[in-house]
């Protein structure tokens, strides 16, 4: 998730940017490497020419402010290049509830970087990003959950994990001593499955974290940095309601629903508006990486083991996913007549609908930033335990998808009005195929 907000604190201070300059990488960073021509992980870390290759293949369109960004300055040489950003790998601690308040547990530590996970190794930078999924800060939290109380933040969707740590928080540590609060990828792709009141029995990694309402939490939870006051934006804000963000501006008008991550290694495009194609695991990578850079201000850039490891988890999390159900089923032959054009081969995945035919919003796909006039056919994979549904999460699961009544209601939710006109025993054939997804 990337959010259009301040930058974290620390990284403005002159005195936490000591010993963390700002320096051009040095040209050996970038030679060739024996072997790395035949290992897409070994040339995303060591070769700045295969990164470049990566964006320019990834993006849908060279214009719009997303691509032109990228182009001007990932993987670029001279004044202005990424390249020259410091690798940051911050000191973290877990924010831990503990009888209702917040404290931190343990030392501050950083992620190891393993010899293995530097040379490139698939296990050793796949385990790097499972670390870094729950503990690289990945954007400030502009909001202080110490400002809540229990019942809030649960309420807000700040969830509490097996540890008893606070909905994906970190509080990071600068050379300077102060500290800030940040939002891992966790904080919103993750949620709690199972416990009891207070308690909950595991997480289920990569799932949108629906019940996170960051509208609310932008305007009503205590401020790091107050703002001036602005009626206009901060209705925005509260419209968007939980599962909801914008990723794109800063005035809260192009929100999208946060997507499932469990599935991301079966979709054609990274972004819903189409504008990333993801072509192999490293357009995974670069878009991880820049947006981490534009999310910090253009301040710092992560590890690059941080960025492919992520990828390559975020990947793996598709192993756990159910597999594809028979085909033979009276659910699936309706499938494959009334959706299979579009949720196409094992991946269930599609290309861009043109967002007048798919009936939504439409804001998102006109965007200047990232717009392509269309939204992605999305995964399947992984869709029977979703709860909410289509880029702007109007859809409240399978069962709602694929009711006509969402239509009869005043005003009716549009878009996605497929297989709503099946007979009504085809529809739930229909239905209770997809929830075995």
């Amino acid at each position: 998730m990337e959010v259009r907000l301040q930058p974290l604190r620390g990284l403005r201070r002159a005195g936490a940017l000591a010993g963390f300059a700002l320096t051009l990488a040095s040209a050996g960073c970038h030679r060739h490497i024996a072997g790395a021509s035949r290992d897409p992980h070994a040339s995303f870390l060591h070769e700045r020419a295969a990164r470049r290759a990566a964006l320019e293949a990834s993006l849908t369109r060279p214009f719009g402010t997303y691509a032109e960004e990228r182009l001007a300055h990932y993987a670029t040489e001279g004044v202005g290049s990424w390249e020259r950003l410091a690798a940051w790998n911050p000191e973290v601690a877990p924010l831990i509830e503990h009888e209702g308040a917040i404290v931190e547990q343990g030392s501050f530590a950083r992620l190891a970087i393993s010899p293995a996970a530097a040379r490139g190794e698939t296990a050793a930078l796949r385990a790097l990003g499972e670390r870094a999924f729950s503990r690289y800060p990945a954007q400030a939290a502009p909001f202080d959950p110490a400002g809540l109380g229990e019942a809030e933040r649960r309420a807000r969707g700040l969830w509490l994990g097996p540890a008893r740590e606070l909905g994906g928080l970190v509080r990071v540590r600068y050379a300077d001593a102060t500290t800030d609060v940040a939002l891992t990828c966790a904080s919103c792709h993750a949620r709690p499955v199972g416990g009891g009141a207070g308690e909950q029995a595991c997480l289920a990694v990569g799932a949108s974290n629906d019940a996170l309402d960051f509208g609310r939490l932008l305007v009503e939870a205590p401020r790091v940095e107050p703002l001036a006051r602005d009626p206009e934006r901060e209705s925005r804000f509260l419209a968007w309601g939980p599962g909801r963000v914008d990723v794109t501006t800063a005035d809260g008008s192009e929100p999208l629903h946060v997507p499932d991550l469990r599935a991301v290694r079966f979709e054609r495009h990274l972004q819903q508006s189409g504008a990333v194609l993801q072509r192999d695991v490293t357009s995974l990578a670069v878009r991880l990486e820049t947006l981490i850079v534009t999310s910090h201000g253009g301040a710092i850039r992560p590890p690059r083991e941080v960025a492919i490891g992520l990828a390559l988890y975020l990947w793996s999390l598709a192993d756990a996913l159910p597999a594809a159900p028979e085909r033979t089923s009276r659910g699936a032959v309706v499938f494959e007549r009334a959706c299979g054009k579009c949720h196409e081969e094992a991946a269930l995945a599609g290309g861009l609908v043109p967002a007048t035919k798919v009936g939504t919003d439409p804001a998102a796909a006109r965007s200047p930033d990232r717009g392509t006039g269309a939204y992605r056919i999305t995964s399947l994979r992984g869709l029977g335990t979703r709860r909410l549904l289509l880029h702007d999460a109007s859809v409240r699961g399978v069962d709602d998808l694929l009711d006509p009544a969402r239509l009869r209601e005043s005003p009716p939710r549009a878009g996605h009005r497929y297989g709503l006109d099946l007979p009504p025993d085809e529809r739930a054939a229909l239905t209770a195929w997809l929830l075995r997804l």
